[in-house]
């Protein structure tokens, strides 16, 4: 968690964020498939086609900045909703892009990534958003309980992570992450103690107690508006020993969707400090992802 930190050696950006109808990407996801349908490459690939031909892609979008996060989170689930490319862009910087992580019975990962300037909501197979709860701030991340409606599948449920970016009158959205699953799952029953102990071996500096409490497969994704910001393996316990410098503080309650839970919480150093949220996907009993947004 020290290299996307902005007290760390590798500064965060405070990019981040929108619920980049990066979902659209896994419009198909099947109950039992071992990972979503082409949808969602596809979208990513007609994303990428588009840039590169520049087919409307060099004229910026004018900018309408939101004045509270109330009213940008407002504003993004109407144009969502609306299927309103230019309204959705509007609202994001034009370097933002948006990540989809999926879950289901078998399998989880990592689905899309892609650039919300050129993403075409014809291509998402969305038919409606639906908001579960109040938003959850901390610092620049806001992060919001939803469920996917597509046409013919799901329903999918599990969190929009949005990071602010400030802007000539208001905010922007950044970048961000979806993260949901097949309804069926629910949360684990062991996770808000187990959330609990790897905060703990974490501020007591105990490298092995927090990988104990990560499963044998699990990632960990120090930065959720960069997929490329991901640890397993071997890699993730060097990633961990290097990062037991400062100690994390749970700055509110955990909240649930579906399988998921999302925590707010502070970082704190000798010299600085910085918040976000952290979601988990805990599998009998053990961490399969632990992601952050700052």
């Amino acid at each position: 968690m020290h290299r996307s930190h902005r007290f760390s050696a590798r500064a965060w950006s405070a990019t981040g964020l929108a619920l980049m109808v990066t979902i659209g990407a896994m419009a198909a996801c099947s109950d039992d498939a071992a990972e979503p349908p082409a949808t969602s490459a596809e979208a990513t690939t007609t994303t990428q086609a588009t840039t590169t031909t520049g087919a409307a892609t060099t004229v910026a979008a004018a900018k309408t900045p939101a004045a509270t996060v109330d009213e940008l989170v407002a504003g993004l689930y109407a144009a969502l909703n609306a299927h309103d490319d230019d309204a959705l862009r509007a609202l994001s910087t034009d370097e933002a892009r948006h990540a989809v992580y999926w879950a289901n019975a078998s399998s989880q990962g990592i689905q899309a990534d892609f650039a919300i300037a050129t993403y075409r909501m014809a291509t998402s197979g969305i038919e409606e958003i639906e908001i579960l709860g109040d938003p959850i701030v901390s610092g620049q991340t806001v992060t919001v309980p939803v469920r996917y409606h597509y046409a013919g599948e799901g329903p999918y449920i599990g969190f929009d992570v949005l990071v602010t970016g400030a802007a000539a009158g208001g905010l922007l959205l950044a970048g961000g992450t979806t993260l949901f699953a097949d309804e069926s799952l629910t949360l684990d029953p062991t996770a808000l103690v187990v959330v609990e102990a790897e905060r703990i071996a974490w501020n007591d500096g105990d490298a092995d107690a927090v990988l104990d409490t990560i499963a044998e497969n699990g990632l960990f994704w120090d930065d959720l508006t960069n997929v490329e910001a991901t640890y397993q393996g071997d890699e993730l316990r060097g990633f961990v020993m290097s990062s037991l410098w400062f100690e994390v503080e749970t700055t509110g309650e955990p909240t649930p969707s579906g399988p998921f839970l999302a925590v707010p919480n502070r970082l704190v150093a000798a010299t600085d400090e910085s918040e976000g949220i952290s979601i988990y996907l805990i599998r009998d009993g053990k961490i399969t992802l632990h992601s952050f947004a700052q």
